[in-house]
């Protein structure tokens, strides 16, 4: 069972063409699943920001989990663009990459496995940078194409259902 309710999905229907951030990491891998079992028309996305060796490896992970989910995949390289905050230009990279994926693939959305975890650490982060009332606001759910139905679980759950059957099940 889905621990996402369906209202979290943006208004996201059955068969909608939605593209899957997924590093192959347990947050994006559940959020895979979950797409899939909505009856949503998912394309998977690996983003290699070619910053450290091992990403061939994770992106067969989410190759061969797009598999068998019924999903497409595709891998995408990004260049980082210099210049300080490294976290700030991949993630930025990142987007670009997902919204290039999404316009060529006529998906209707950008999924992605931020979790209520996730939510919290960014709260606090800008807190402590002093950040003012702008900063202390909560990740939006949905932002134009952006959507990140995930929201309101908890990462601990994204690592139960991983657990599960459906996410440890041999590939067909």
């Amino acid at each position: 069972m889905s621990a996402v309710p369906a209202t979290a999905w943006g208004g996201l229907a059955v068969g909608d063409r939605v593209v899957v951030a997924c590093s192959g990491g347990a947050d994006s891998l559940a959020l895979l699943a979950w797409a899939c079992e909505r009856g949503l028309d998912v394309t998977a996305v690996y983003v290699d920001h070619g910053l450290r060796p091992g990403t061939d490896l994770e992106a067969s992970v989410v190759a061969a989990a797009a598999h068998r989910f019924g999903a497409t995949a595709r891998a995408a390289a990004v260049a980082v663009a210099p210049g300080p905050n490294l976290e700030a230009r991949a993630r930025e990279a990142r987007y670009d990459a997902l919204e290039r994926v999404r316009m060529e693939v006529g998906a209707v959305a950008v999924c992605t496995g931020h979790t209520r975890d996730d939510q919290a650490e960014t709260v606090l982060l800008n807190l402590l940078r002093g950040s003012g009332g702008a900063g202390l606001a909560c990740i939006p759910p949905r932002r134009d194409a952006l959507v990140r139905p995930l929201l309101g679980v908890r990462r601990a759950e994204t690592r139960e259902d991983r657990k599960s059957t459906r996410l440890n099940s041999s590939p067909t």
